[in-house]
């Protein structure tokens, strides 16, 4: 029996213990899920709780996107009335699972993705070729004419012979290798940077030490370290930037004061290349645990 109400409380409040929860069992068999039928008709996605192994068929795997409702309402008013929430979760970054295939490069050349002419949509399995140069838009109807270079002679079905060759055609999910026109600047190169708390609390209780280490073995597994920038900055009632330049014994420290406001005290220099500077990196890694050591500025930045 229920322990009774508070006086004065509400007794409409919603107990957590009663709330439904789909089981989930992480020892339970992996499923084996094909985004379509073998007849191209949609199948409902496993459950978001259990398992699976994805076979993309030409609708990507809920992995990357799925829906709170597998069945749509064909109305804004059945929707409603149903008082059921419709949202698509994206996830375009997702880890698929090992068994999984890795999703398909699609690299047109100079011509770059063939897109809808008016809504710029992707060309994608469910856009409809009229014949061997005209296609229309699944998503607003609209006729583009494809460039020469993507040209094709339809079969019988009214497919593109080449529909199995381009994963574009067949699979629902793809990365595109896009050309420059797609870009508004060159590409820049990655910065990392550190912030390492060194106020009393962490040096003793280790963070700081901890915080270090874990950065070296991360610039470890740093991909292009000839291209990556390193910047380090500690913190505690102050703000300290790291001024890194090789060879040098002591690493050159700036001071920002105004922590509400804080600024770059160089308008350069902050962030260095990886790979020609990484001993030195090393370096004031290696001495910021013992330069605060005997430090008494109490509460960091923030708090």
């Amino acid at each position: 029996m229920a322990p009774p109400a508070p006086p004065g409380g509400n007794s409409q409040r919603i107990d957590p213990a009663q709330i439904p929860r789909p089981p989930h069992d992480p020892h339970s068999e992996v499923v084996q899920y094909d985004s379509r039928s073998q007849q191209g008709s949609a199948v409902h996605p496993p459950a978001a709780t259990s398992s699976f192994v994805a076979k993309d068929l030409g609708s990507c795997s809920p992995r990357y996107m799925r829906s709170t409702m597998s069945t749509i309402p064909n109305s804004g008013d059945l929707l409603s009335s149903s008082g059921m929430p419709l949202t698509i979760i994206v996830q375009p970054l997702a880890m698929p699972h090992p068994e999984e295939e890795p999703l398909q490069v699609v690299d047109n050349g100079d011509i770059g993705p063939v897109r809808c002419g008016r809504c710029k949509a992707y060309m994608n399995p469910f856009m409809r070729f009229l014949d061997h140069t005209r296609f229309q838009c699944n998503f607003c109807t609209h006729v583009t004419e494809c460039p020469r270079e993507y040209m094709c002679n339809l079969g019988g079905d009214g497919r593109r012979r080449d529909w199995m060759e381009r994963p574009e055609l067949c699979r629902g999910s793809v990365e595109y290798n896009a050309p420059k026109e797609y870009m508004v600047r060159p590409p820049m190169s990655p910065a990392l940077f550190f912030c390492i708390d060194v106020s009393t609390a962490a040096i003793a209780s280790g963070a700081t030490t901890s915080a270090c280490e874990a950065i070296v073995r991360t610039l470890d597994s740093v991909p292009q370290p000839h291209r990556t920038l390193v910047g380090l900055c500690t913190f505690d009632s102050t703000i300290h930037f790291y001024a890194v330049r090789p060879g040098a014994s002591q690493p050159h420290m700036l001071v920002v004061p105004d922590v509400d406001e804080p600024y770059s005290p160089l308008p350069s220099g902050l962030v260095v290349p990886l790979e020609a500077n990484r001993e030195a990196i090393d370096s004031v890694l290696k001495q910021i645990p013992e330069m605060f050591a005997s430090n008494r500025h109490g509460a960091p930045v923030g708090t």
